[in-house]
């Protein structure tokens, strides 16, 4: 009995602990795309275009790895890294661990007022999101990008 016990506590424990993260592109409803929108619109962003956005946080495998594959994504594709707010580190020292990630044409964004992460709903990375305008349409995903990125690419050439 205590074996069993056992080992559905270890079951439960690497489930709840794991790194690995099951998700799936979800599309998310009108108004998160109004709130994202807003949000991108004051900090000066303007999606005419598929946009990608990967919100990540220094130490995150998957998070660096989401910033990583973009320089696989379609050129029609506009890619922005939001760097979760962090309080010891200088945007300096920030863009300098961007560029080691190797982002491809990507941009990065520092949300220090937080305002991305109230607007996308963002409580932690690694979270992905595909703006498509035309469409207004809005995206979500959980985890590492690579992990599905067929659906990604499907979602994208659906748009065009």
């Amino acid at each position: 009995m205590s074996l069993s016990l056992t080992f559905i506590g270890l079951v439960y424990y690497t489930a709840i602990l794991s790194t690995t993260y099951i998700s799936a592109w979800n599309k998310e409803d009108s108004n998160n795309y109004s709130n994202a929108i807003e949000g991108l619109n004051i900090k000066g962003i303007h999606p005419t275009a598929p946009t990608l956005l990967a919100f990540w946080e220094r130490d995150c495998r998957e998070c660096e790895d989401n910033i990583r594959y973009f320089s696989k994504l379609p050129s029609s594709v506009r890619a922005y890294g939001v760097y979760l707010k962090e309080e010891n580190i200088t945007f300096p020292q920030l863009q300098k661990e961007w560029f080691t990630l190797k982002p491809g044409t990507s941009q990065l964004l520092y949300d220090d007022t937080e305002l991305l992460q109230t607007s996308f709903r963002v409580r932690g990375g690694p979270v992905v999101y595909l703006i498509l305008p035309k469409e207004k349409a809005l995206y979500s995903y959980f985890g590492k990008i690579e992990d599905n990125h067929e659906k990604l690419r499907e979602i994208i050439n659906s748009a065009n």
